[in-house]
């Protein structure tokens, strides 16, 4: 372990196998004895490894400090690194990230076992590391990651992240270097500032002159804007580059042939993570250990709607960093062979508290119909009456939103907090489907769907469906939300294995359709995954809007649609909820490997 002393660093271009010379920061223990041999943990990122003037940053000290090297590494055609970018994640970047395992394991200071980490783009370059099939990679941990990019945070449901896409795409530009970039991000509304600096160069003299000639052939980088306004479905692709192509899921049978263990963590309240994070406990055959929080996006805070204000912030972010750590001891460090089977932790909201399964859906999971009723209510009793009373029209209140603290918000801002007040007003401007009180705890554990009879006088639209919790006092409190563009609503004959429990949807270009204006058919939209219990007494309510103003695209774009909810007998809509009889209790119910000495209990 390192002493008092700061860890030392050495900044080095490693040459790829074409010749492209990749960045790379080595943090070492200062006091690490001669001959020695550590393992490595690695990060690779497109968003600087370092800054210029950086100093010991708190990662370096926390990796040293428990006797790791850490190795940073720019992504070729980014920071410091030469060569271009043809796509994110690209053949090429991964190819390099081989090359870079291979460079570390023949270092004077490496025991040859090499862990790879990070979150957000971090988080899937660790991820798509473990389909290399590198002997040196041991375990990674993918925090935060988009398992499938396009429905967990780009297009959920095929509607356009609007807000996520400009800052993103114009971020990145300048971060690359690529001319006038750092102007237009200047000129970009924002809600969150967005600061880009210089990336640190390498070390030595000749330093400052390279990351100059690194950023010169940046220039040829591809323009993200223009390549992400022709992909607006899942199968688009420009090039080597499209949502579906560069997706880790896409690369799920090499994963399982290299057979690399891994830790992932997601969010409740982290855009879509939550899907990718029970996606892979599904579909993947792997050692894999599956974390999932009241979590923004990089836990960094950790927030319940329904625990008061003063108890949310950033206090389990330390013992997820300690989960990885341990987790990498046993692999990395001490070498240690993977664990068979398939852990997955996750807190549940309303209560607090974490709980341990080794099966989803849940034991004894069964889906409940609650049908929109008249009135705005919403039963377990099917309708019984028809007629011209038995359908709503809504226009859609183009000033509707979940609020720029929402889930789809602190991506844009780096892990900004996630916050959801009261959404009583909000839902003042949608229709709502509310139960009588609950005479008993309802305990809900997975993906609901809304079955909805619609008809629209438009041929496409977007529609947000939030399920909620209503307190007796009248408080409206935010559980979770589904999105969904009419124009994909096809309902497929098959699907791919991680969207397992999910309506069956390719949102394929070719697969796109227009509503027929006044017919209506059934539409089902999914709502993100969750587990929370609505407590005895509360109401439990569905509101849909026809926009999120805050974060997404709208169509139509003029917002000059109306729709039309059937809930006859003839043409019931209803809410599928997946509801649990019984949580399991909050001891782990899984042997695990790694006992909890914190908040993850």
């Amino acid at each position: 372990m390192a002493g008092a002393s700061e860890p030392i660093c050495d900044a080095v271009h490693v040459t790829a196998r074409d010749g492209v010379r990749i960045a790379v920061d080595v943090w070492r223990p200062a006091a690490l004895a001669a001959g020695a041999r550590i393992g490595t943990v690695v990060r690779a990122t497109r968003y600087h490894r370092a800054n210029e003037g950086d100093g010991v940053t708190d990662e370096a000290r926390r990796w040293t400090g428990w006797g790791y090297a850490l190795v940073l590494v720019d992504a070729r055609g980014s920071g410091a690194s030469f060569g271009a970018r043809t796509a994110e994640w690209s053949p090429a970047e991964l190819r390099d990230y081989d090359d870079v395992l291979d460079w570390i394991a023949v270092q004077p200071w490496s025991n040859g076992r090499v862990g790879a980490y990070g979150h957000s783009y971090d988080a899937n370059a660790a991820e798509l590391m473990a389909t290399l099939g590198n002997p040196h990679l041991r375990a990674v941990a993918p925090l935060f990651g988009d398992y499938d990019a396009y429905e967990d945070l780009t297009f959920p449901g095929g509607v356009e992240n609007r807000t996520m896409l400009a800052s993103w795409m114009h971020m990145t530009r300048a971060l690359d270097g690529i001319a006038g970039a750092r102007e237009e991000l200047e000129r970009l509304p924002h809600e969150v500032a967005l600061e880009v600096v210089d990336v640190k160069p390498v070390d030595g003299p000749e330093g400052p002159g390279l990351r100059a000639a690194a950023i010169a052939e940046h220039q040829a980088n591809i323009d993200l804007r223009a390549a992400s306004a022709a992909m607006a479905f899942k199968d688009d692709h420009v090039g080597e580059w499209g949502w579906e192509r560069r997706s880790p899921y896409r690369r799920r049978q090499l994963a399982e042939a290299a057979g690399v263990p891994m830790l992932v963590a997601a969010g409740w309240f982290d855009a879509g993570t939550a899907n990718g994070a029970l996606a892979r406990f599904l579909s993947l055959d792997l050692p894999l250990d599956v974390y999932i929080g009241a979590w923004n996006h990089g836990a960094n805070f950790t927030c319940d709607p329904f625990l008061p204000a003063d108890q949310r912030g950033a206090f389990e972010e330390p013992e997820l960093l300690e989960r990885v750590r341990r987790f990498f001891d046993r692999h990395v460090r001490d070498g240690e062979p993977p664990r068979p089977g398939r852990r997955l932790r996750y807190a549940t909201l309303g209560d607090g508290r974490w709980r341990t399964s080794d099966r989803w859906p849940l034991p004894d999971t069964a889906d409940e119909r609650w049908y929109l009723g008249g009135g705005g209510s919403l039963s377990l009793e099917r309708p019984s009456d028809d007629g011209p009373d038995a359908v709503d029209a809504h226009r859609p209140d183009p000033r509707a939103s979940a609020g720029a603290t929402s889930r789809w918000g602190t991506q844009v801002s780096g892990g900004g907090s996630v916050v959801y007040p009261d959404r009583a007003q909000e839902d003042s401007r949608l229709p709502t489907y509310s139960s009588a009180p609950l005479e008993r705890d309802l305990h809900v554990a997975g993906v609901a769907t809304l079955v909805l009879e619609l008809a629209a006088t438009r041929e496409d639209g977007t529609l947000v469906v939030y399920l909620e919790d209503v307190a007796p006092d009248g408080r409206v409190t935010y559980v979770t939300e589904g999105l969904l563009r009419l124009a994909c609503r096809a309902v497929a004959e098959q699907d791919a294995p991680h969207r397992r429990l999910r309506t069956p949807r390719s949102f394929a270009r070719a697969d796109a359709r227009p509503m027929v204006p006044g017919r209506a058919e059934q539409v089902r939209i999914d709502l993100i995954a969750v587990v929370a219990t609505i407590a005895a007494g509360h109401r439990l309510r569905v509101a849909i809007a026809g926009t999120d103003a805050s974060h997404f695209a709208q169509l139509p774009a003029d917002g000059d649609v109306v729709y039309a909810i059937h809930r006859g007998a003839a043409r019931p809509s209803w809410l599928a909820l997946p509801v649990v009889a019984t949580l399991p209790g909050p001891a782990a119910a899984v042997p695990d490997p790694d006992p909890p000495t914190g908040a993850l209990r």
